[in-house]
Protein backbone atom coordinates (compact mmCIF):
# COMPACT_ATOMS: atom_id res chain seq x y z
CA UNK A 1 0.00 0.00 0.00
CA UNK A 2 1.75 3.38 -0.75
CA UNK A 3 2.36 6.31 1.68
CA UNK A 4 -0.29 8.11 0.07
CA UNK A 5 -2.97 5.44 0.06
CA UNK A 6 -1.85 4.79 3.84
CA UNK A 7 -2.22 8.54 4.46
CA UNK A 8 -5.60 9.40 3.24
CA UNK A 9 -6.59 6.57 4.91
CA UNK A 10 -5.21 7.72 8.22
CA UNK A 11 -6.86 11.25 7.23
CA UNK A 12 -10.50 9.78 7.16
CA UNK A 13 -9.97 7.33 10.26
CA UNK A 14 -9.16 10.63 12.23
CA UNK A 15 -12.26 12.48 10.45
CA UNK A 16 -14.47 9.82 11.11
CA UNK A 17 -13.38 9.55 14.86
CA UNK A 18 -14.37 13.46 15.23
CA UNK A 19 -17.38 12.85 13.70
CA UNK A 20 -18.52 10.04 16.53
CA UNK A 21 -16.96 12.05 19.36
CA UNK A 22 -18.99 15.66 17.95
CA UNK A 23 -21.83 14.12 16.78
CA UNK A 24 -23.97 14.44 20.21
CA UNK A 25 -23.02 18.16 20.28
CA UNK A 26 -23.93 18.81 16.38
CA UNK A 27 -27.36 16.64 17.34
CA UNK A 28 -27.72 18.60 20.34
CA UNK A 29 -27.67 21.88 18.40
CA UNK A 30 -29.94 20.89 15.39
CA UNK A 31 -32.68 20.30 17.72
CA UNK A 32 -32.32 23.77 19.67
CA UNK A 33 -34.48 22.91 21.93
CA UNK A 34 -34.22 24.63 25.63
CA UNK A 35 -35.61 26.65 28.24
CA UNK A 36 -36.75 30.32 28.84
CA UNK A 37 -37.48 31.73 32.05
CA UNK A 38 -38.71 34.64 33.14
CA UNK A 39 -40.97 37.47 35.56
CA UNK A 40 -44.26 38.97 34.84
CA UNK A 41 -45.28 41.81 36.53
CA UNK A 42 -47.71 44.67 37.18
CA UNK A 43 -47.58 48.00 34.86
CA UNK A 44 -45.27 48.96 36.97
CA UNK A 45 -42.88 46.78 36.23
CA UNK A 46 -42.00 45.89 39.85
CA UNK A 47 -45.02 44.25 41.49
CA UNK A 48 -44.90 40.53 40.95
CA UNK A 49 -47.93 39.18 38.90
CA UNK A 50 -48.74 35.15 40.60
CA UNK A 51 -50.46 33.00 38.32
CA UNK A 52 -49.98 34.28 35.42
CA UNK A 53 -49.14 32.49 32.24
CA UNK A 54 -47.25 33.26 29.38
CA UNK A 55 -47.92 31.83 26.11
CA UNK A 56 -45.72 31.81 22.81
CA UNK A 57 -46.42 31.09 19.43
CA UNK A 58 -44.42 30.61 16.36
CA UNK A 59 -44.93 32.50 13.54
CA UNK A 60 -43.75 30.14 11.21
CA UNK A 61 -44.45 26.96 12.77
CA UNK A 62 -47.95 27.79 14.11
CA UNK A 63 -47.00 25.70 16.95
CA UNK A 64 -47.54 26.99 20.93
CA UNK A 65 -45.44 26.86 23.79
CA UNK A 66 -46.91 27.59 27.46
CA UNK A 67 -45.40 28.37 30.71
CA UNK A 68 -45.84 26.95 34.09
CA UNK A 69 -48.26 29.11 35.97
CA UNK A 70 -46.06 32.47 37.64
CA UNK A 71 -45.19 32.46 41.23
CA UNK A 72 -45.67 34.28 43.88
CA UNK A 73 -42.45 36.43 42.99
CA UNK A 74 -43.75 36.12 39.28
CA UNK A 75 -41.21 33.75 37.96
CA UNK A 76 -42.28 31.37 34.87
CA UNK A 77 -40.54 28.35 32.93
CA UNK A 78 -40.99 27.53 29.33
CA UNK A 79 -39.29 24.28 28.68
CA UNK A 80 -38.35 22.54 25.35
CA UNK A 81 -38.82 25.60 23.21
CA UNK A 82 -36.85 26.25 19.64
CA UNK A 83 -35.47 28.93 18.41
CA UNK A 84 -37.59 31.74 16.15
CA UNK A 85 -39.95 34.63 15.97
CA UNK A 86 -43.11 34.83 18.00
CA UNK A 87 -45.95 36.37 18.98
CA UNK A 88 -47.14 35.98 22.38
CA UNK A 89 -49.54 36.81 25.45
CA UNK A 90 -49.97 36.21 28.87
CA UNK A 91 -53.61 34.29 30.71
CA UNK A 92 -54.07 35.83 34.26
CA UNK A 93 -56.71 36.57 36.76
CA UNK A 94 -57.15 39.90 36.07
CA UNK A 95 -57.69 39.03 32.22
CA UNK A 96 -55.43 38.27 29.12
CA UNK A 97 -52.82 40.65 27.65
CA UNK A 98 -51.63 40.55 23.63
CA UNK A 99 -48.13 40.80 22.65
CA UNK A 100 -47.27 44.79 21.92
CA UNK A 101 -45.19 43.15 19.15
CA UNK A 102 -43.17 40.32 17.89
CA UNK A 103 -40.12 38.71 19.78
CA UNK A 104 -37.20 36.67 18.50
CA UNK A 105 -35.89 33.59 20.49
CA UNK A 106 -32.65 32.36 20.03
CA UNK A 107 -32.05 29.22 22.10
CA UNK A 108 -28.25 28.41 23.06
CA UNK A 109 -27.63 24.51 24.42
CA UNK A 110 -27.25 24.82 28.47
CA UNK A 111 -28.22 28.69 29.02
CA UNK A 112 -31.99 29.74 29.27
CA UNK A 113 -33.33 32.93 27.48
CA UNK A 114 -34.42 34.98 29.77
CA UNK A 115 -37.16 37.62 30.09
CA UNK A 116 -39.63 40.13 31.34
CA UNK A 117 -43.14 41.00 30.99
CA UNK A 118 -45.09 43.71 32.24
CA UNK A 119 -48.74 43.85 32.11
CA UNK A 120 -50.89 46.88 31.39
CA UNK A 121 -54.28 47.32 30.60
CA UNK A 122 -55.55 49.01 27.24
CA UNK A 123 -57.03 52.58 27.57
CA UNK A 124 -61.02 53.10 28.40
CA UNK A 125 -61.66 53.64 24.85
CA UNK A 126 -59.66 50.97 23.36
CA UNK A 127 -60.66 48.67 25.78
CA UNK A 128 -64.48 49.24 25.18
CA UNK A 129 -63.81 48.45 21.08
CA UNK A 130 -62.23 45.67 22.48
CA UNK A 131 -64.82 44.38 24.48
CA UNK A 132 -67.28 45.15 21.69
CA UNK A 133 -65.95 42.61 19.74
CA UNK A 134 -66.09 40.05 22.06
CA UNK A 135 -70.11 40.16 21.58
CA UNK A 136 -69.47 38.77 17.85
CA UNK A 137 -68.97 34.72 17.90
CA UNK A 138 -67.48 34.45 14.06
CA UNK A 139 -64.83 37.11 14.12
CA UNK A 140 -62.86 39.37 16.52
CA UNK A 141 -61.47 43.25 16.81
CA UNK A 142 -58.31 43.52 14.77
CA UNK A 143 -57.90 47.12 14.14
CA UNK A 144 -59.89 50.35 13.19
CA UNK A 145 -59.54 52.84 9.90
CA UNK A 146 -57.95 55.73 11.02
CA UNK A 147 -58.48 57.17 7.26
CA UNK A 148 -59.76 56.71 4.08
CA UNK A 149 -58.62 58.10 0.63
CA UNK A 150 -61.53 58.01 -1.90
CA UNK A 151 -59.53 58.80 -4.96
CA UNK A 152 -57.27 55.59 -4.40
CA UNK A 153 -59.90 53.84 -2.19
CA UNK A 154 -57.27 52.83 0.40
CA UNK A 155 -58.34 52.38 4.07
CA UNK A 156 -55.50 53.16 6.62
CA UNK A 157 -55.77 50.76 9.44
CA UNK A 158 -54.15 50.95 13.05
CA UNK A 159 -53.67 47.40 14.33
CA UNK A 160 -55.79 47.50 18.00
CA UNK A 161 -54.64 44.18 18.88
CA UNK A 162 -52.67 40.95 17.43
CA UNK A 163 -51.77 40.99 14.07
CA UNK A 164 -53.46 41.11 10.43
CA UNK A 165 -51.91 39.11 8.02
CA UNK A 166 -52.21 39.49 4.32
CA UNK A 167 -55.03 37.28 3.09
CA UNK A 168 -56.78 37.63 5.90
CA UNK A 169 -60.87 37.98 6.07
CA UNK A 170 -61.54 41.11 7.02
CA UNK A 171 -65.37 42.87 7.77
CA UNK A 172 -65.01 46.41 7.68
CA UNK A 173 -68.02 47.80 9.94
CA UNK A 174 -69.32 50.94 11.18
CA UNK A 175 -72.54 53.24 11.51
CA UNK A 176 -72.56 53.63 7.46
CA UNK A 177 -70.45 50.79 6.74
CA UNK A 178 -70.88 47.16 6.36
CA UNK A 179 -68.34 44.76 4.16
CA UNK A 180 -66.54 41.94 3.83
CA UNK A 181 -63.00 41.35 1.77
CA UNK A 182 -59.35 40.28 1.91
CA UNK A 183 -56.71 42.29 3.39
CA UNK A 184 -54.84 41.81 0.22
CA UNK A 185 -51.28 44.07 -0.56
CA UNK A 186 -51.03 45.19 2.72
CA UNK A 187 -48.50 48.09 2.77
CA UNK A 188 -46.56 49.69 5.59
CA UNK A 189 -43.81 53.13 5.46
CA UNK A 190 -44.46 52.37 1.23
CA UNK A 191 -43.68 48.92 1.22
CA UNK A 192 -45.48 45.70 0.86
CA UNK A 193 -45.53 43.41 3.90
CA UNK A 194 -46.45 39.77 4.57
CA UNK A 195 -48.25 41.37 7.90
CA UNK A 196 -49.34 44.43 10.00
CA UNK A 197 -48.54 43.95 14.46
CA UNK A 198 -50.10 45.95 17.41
CA UNK A 199 -49.74 50.07 16.98
CA UNK A 200 -48.75 49.63 13.25
CA UNK A 201 -50.67 52.27 10.68
CA UNK A 202 -50.57 49.96 7.11
CA UNK A 203 -52.82 50.42 3.95
CA UNK A 204 -55.11 48.31 2.22
CA UNK A 205 -57.33 48.69 -1.04
CA UNK A 206 -60.84 48.87 0.36
CA UNK A 207 -63.27 47.15 -1.77
CA UNK A 208 -65.87 49.46 -0.61
CA UNK A 209 -65.96 53.09 0.47
CA UNK A 210 -64.76 53.45 4.25
CA UNK A 211 -64.78 56.08 6.98
CA UNK A 212 -62.71 57.04 9.87
CA UNK A 213 -63.19 55.25 13.09
CA UNK A 214 -64.78 52.45 10.93
CA UNK A 215 -63.72 49.02 13.22
CA UNK A 216 -61.98 45.81 11.00
CA UNK A 217 -62.99 42.83 12.50
CA UNK A 218 -61.02 39.26 11.29
CA UNK A 219 -62.44 35.93 11.23
CA UNK A 220 -61.03 33.57 14.08
CA UNK A 221 -59.85 30.73 11.31
CA UNK A 222 -58.01 33.70 9.32
CA UNK A 223 -54.11 33.30 10.31
CA UNK A 224 -52.67 34.86 13.19
CA UNK A 225 -54.84 36.81 14.46
CA UNK A 226 -54.88 37.66 17.67
CA UNK A 227 -52.94 35.22 19.72
CA UNK A 228 -55.78 35.84 22.98
CA UNK A 229 -59.15 36.23 21.78
CA UNK A 230 -60.03 38.68 24.36
CA UNK A 231 -57.48 40.44 25.43
CA UNK A 232 -57.47 42.94 28.35
CA UNK A 233 -54.62 44.77 27.80
CA UNK A 234 -51.06 44.62 26.32
CA UNK A 235 -48.03 42.69 27.82
CA UNK A 236 -44.82 44.48 27.15
CA UNK A 237 -41.15 42.76 27.21
CA UNK A 238 -39.72 45.01 30.04
CA UNK A 239 -35.99 43.53 30.00
CA UNK A 240 -34.54 40.42 28.58
CA UNK A 241 -30.97 38.84 27.80
CA UNK A 242 -29.15 39.03 24.45
CA UNK A 243 -31.04 35.51 23.12
CA UNK A 244 -34.63 37.58 23.18
CA UNK A 245 -35.61 40.81 21.46
CA UNK A 246 -38.33 42.90 19.53
CA UNK A 247 -38.20 41.70 15.51
CA UNK A 248 -39.54 44.36 13.48
CA UNK A 249 -41.82 43.75 10.34
CA UNK A 250 -39.17 44.21 7.90
CA UNK A 251 -37.28 41.23 9.53
CA UNK A 252 -39.99 38.57 8.59
CA UNK A 253 -40.70 37.92 4.99
CA UNK A 254 -43.16 35.49 3.36
CA UNK A 255 -43.62 33.56 6.39
CA UNK A 256 -39.50 33.03 6.92
CA UNK A 257 -37.73 34.85 9.56
CA UNK A 258 -34.74 36.29 8.84
CA UNK A 259 -33.75 37.49 12.37
CA UNK A 260 -30.32 36.45 13.86
CA UNK A 261 -32.78 34.87 16.23
CA UNK A 262 -33.30 32.19 13.82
Amino acid sequence: MSGKIKGLIFFLGGVLALMLVLSPCVWSQSIGKGSVLGFVYDKTGTTPVQGAVVKLKNVTSGEVYESTPSDSRGNFLIEQMESGVYIYGVTSSEGDYNADGMIGVRIDEGEPARMSLALSRYQEKQESKAAAADNTSDEYLVGEVVKYTPGTKTAHVRIIRGVLESGDRIHVLGDETDFFQKANNLNLNGSKVKRLFVNQVGLFKAKKEAKEGDLVYLAKESGLGAFLLSPCGIAALVASTAAIGYVTYNQVTDGNPASPFK
